[in-house]
């Protein structure tokens, strides 16, 4: 052979090399765990491959899409809408949903994804121009259960189910934000000085009824004067106490030495006197 049939035999093996190595690496493809690829044989719907190794015949498969079956986050840009009451509000929230059958979402509709945010967006300001402020602020998990339930029915057929809606944030003017900052608090101490006020009753209606109690028994009464009287100087800060003449009567008395005795706690001011 000559120098020049050489350098074409050498050429074409070097073709038919290339060509090889490019159909192996062209008629196999790796799904991960959780994607599906669906196969189109000339245009037309062959099989949902993966996970794993799988081959395709090269020139006549092609791969459009790669599904992800996982569950996907949806970041639902801040919304700005009027509640009931005509007060403006942004409102922020975030949708989670999977692909059940990836055929369906390949084929029922082009971008699942956009489909279910551009639905989301205007379901979302409708929900909020339904409610009160209040109602909003308060009630924002069933906000997003209305729409979780919405969009959940208008996905089935597409083969994706929403799995949860969250409303992130709900935000309003500076003022208003200011006035109802003002309206908690005030709510806070309304709240306080009531329960004040109920325990200053329950304090009253006790001394009320420790009141008639002494009214009815004036020795009960005596007793818890000379008590007072005994706490006085047990403090030691006054060398001097006045006690009412009625007081000391009734302390000269057997009662009142009685009830002396019984509050020092001092044994044998009273002594039986022993027989002569």
């Amino acid at each position: 052979m000559t120098t020049e049939e050489w350098i074409l035999l050498v050429f074409v093996l070097l073709v038919v090399v290339i060509l090889v190595l490019w159909l192996i690496s062209a008629s196999y493809r790796i799904a991960k765990e959780w994607e599906r690829m669906p196969v189109l044989r000339f245009g037309k719907f062959l099989a949902m491959r993966g996970p794993g190794l799988f081959f395709v015949v090269p020139m006549m498969d092609k791969i459009p899409f790669v599904v992800d079956i996982r569950t996907i986050p949806m970041d639902v840009q801040p919304q700005r809408a009027l509640t009931k009451d005509n007060i403006p509000v942004t409102v922020d929230g975030v949708i989670f949903y999977k692909v059940l059958d990836p055929k369906k979402a390949v084929f029922t509709v082009k971008d699942y994804g956009t489909a279910i945010w551009l639905a989301a967006t205007p379901m979302l300001r409708d929900v909020i121009g339904k409610m009160t402020l209040d109602e909003l602020l308060q009630r924002r998990d069933e906000v997003a259960g209305t729409i979780q339930t919405t969009l959940a029915k208008m996905t089935s057929p597409w083969g994706v189910v929403v799995e949860n809606v969250e409303i992130r944030d709900i935000t309003t003017s500076k003022d208003l934000e200011d006035a109802i900052s003002r309206v908690a608090a005030a709510e806070r101490e309304r709240r306080v000085r009531a329960q004040l006020a109920m325990a200053e009753k329950e304090i009253a209606q006790t001394l009320m009824e420790a009141a008639k109690t002494y009214e009815r028994d004036p020795v009960a009464l005596s007793i818890r004067s000379m008590n007072m009287l005994y706490e006085m100087c047990m403090q030691g800060k006054a060398t001097t106490i006045f006690v009412p003449t009625e007081t000391a009567l009734q302390m000269r008395s057997p009662i009142g030495t009685y009830g002396i005795a019984g509050t020092l706690g001092r044994d044998g001011i009273v002594k039986k006197e022993s027989p002569q």
